[in-house]
């Protein structure tokens, strides 16, 4: 892995920051089998792309049932 592929870009921690503050204010819809337990931030990144796509893209490529 190259050096430079270990950094992220200001504006992509900014939305992650943001995907983050939208589930501790409750905005950020989470599975019901999630939704008892403690989530690390990649975990939100992750849900938070999941509802993205299928709002988007009406597609979504995770284990999470509706």
């Amino acid at each position: 892995m190259k050096r430079e592929q270990l950094y992220v870009s200001d504006e992509f921690a900014a939305e992650f920051d943001e995907f983050f503050l939208r589930y501790k204010r409750g905005e950020l819809k989470v599975p019901e089998e999630l939704q008892n337990r403690r989530l690390t931030r990649n975990l939100i990144f992750l849900i938070a792309l999941d509802q993205y796509f299928k709002e988007k893209h009406n597609f979504s490529n995770s284990p999470f049932e509706d």
